[in-house]
This record gives structure tokens, sequence and C-alpha cells, in this order.
């Protein structure tokens, strides 16, 4: 029984053992191969920052995004000729920042255009303003920010013309209750007054 017993503790060893130096032998090229994507990862890192440090990277980003994101790839091209500016791609980079200025220009033009009052349409340029300052060219800016003011006295004056009707209209109420003028009259006025 013994003897039996000896024999199938040896024949189990016989299969741990291996085991054990193949797990061992995995675990060790595990390690090693690890360590050989670490550096090759690195090295990727490395040569990705290289890369940034060239006009090709500005200009290919910039056309990249030329079509789905204009504000992104205007930074790129903005970039570019900032970072380098004696780069071979510089007039084609400006070339296409001077499109993107002028849709967006067209944009802000177009948005205010549908706007349904004055007071919708300073609340629109002044957000647009805000939100496209450095996207639009310095001469565009200044044309908005003229209209900006012309559209805020627009709506100061609807303003004070809404506070004067409204005025206008009580004194006649007051003539109508003190029998001066006749309901009929007092209609009449009102109609012309709000322009009905």
């Amino acid at each position: 029984m013994k003897k039996y017993l000896l024999i199938i503790i040896l024949v189990g060893f016989s299969f741990i053992l291996p085991g054990c130096f193949v797990s061992q032998q995995a675990y060790q090229l595990i390690q090693s191969e690890n360590i050989k994507l670490k550096g090759l990862n690195e090295s990727l890192q490395t040569e990705i920052q290289e890369l940034k440090n060239t006009p090709n990277y500005y200009f290919q980003n910039g056309i990249k995004y030329k079509d789905k994101n204009n504000i992104k790839s205007f930074e790129f091209f903005k970039t570019l000729n900032l970072k380098f500016p004696k780069n071979k791609y510089k007039q084609e980079a400006i070339e296409y920042i001077k499109i993107f200025q002028k849709e967006n220009y067209e944009l802000i033009i177009k948005t205010l255009n549908n706007a349904n009052s004055s007071e919708e349409k300073l609340k629109t340029i002044d957000g647009m303003l805000i939100g496209y300052k450095d996207y639009i060219t310095k001469e565009n800016y200044n044309n908005l920010e003229k209209k900006r003011s012309d559209i805020e006295a627009l709506v100061e004056k609807e303003k004070l013309a809404q506070n004067s009707t409204a005025d206008e209209i009580l004194k006649l109420s007051k003539l109508k209750d003190d029998g001066i003028i006749s309901e009929e009259e007092f209609e009449a006025k009102k109609k012309k007054l709000l322009d009905l």
C-alpha cells in the first residue's frame, strides 16, 4: 500500500513539476515582453513629441479637421504659423484661416438676420462677439461692435416708444373715464397709437 502511495505521489509530482516550470517560463516571457512593450511605448511617445515639434504635424491636423471642426482646424493652422513663422505651409495655412474667418463672420450675420426682435439680436450678437472673437478678422469684429451699438440704440428707442405709447393710452383712458371723449373715440385713438 505504501508502495502504491509512493508511486501515486511520484506520478503526481511528475505532472505538477513540469506545470510549475512552464508557469515560471511563461511568467518570465510575459515580463520580458512587458519590458519590450514599455520600451516601445516610450519610444512612440518620444516620436509623437518629436512630430509635434514639426510644421507638418500642425498642417496635417489642420487639414484633417478642416471639414469636421473649423475651430479646431483654425487652431492648428494658427499655431503652425505662430510656432513656425517660416514654414513651407505658411501661405496655405493663412488662406485657410481667412476662409474660416469669412465663414464665421457670415454665420454670425446669418444668425443675426434670423433673430426675430431687436432684443433677440442684441443677445445673439453679445454671445457671438464673445464666442467668435478670436475666429474672425479684427475688421469684422469692429464691424460687429458697431452693429451691436446700433442694435442697442434701437432696443432703447423701442423701449421708450413702448413706454410713450402706454402713457398716451393711460391719458386717453382717463379722458374717457372723465367723459371728455367717448368709448368709440378712445378705441379709435388707441388703435392708431398701437398701429392696428
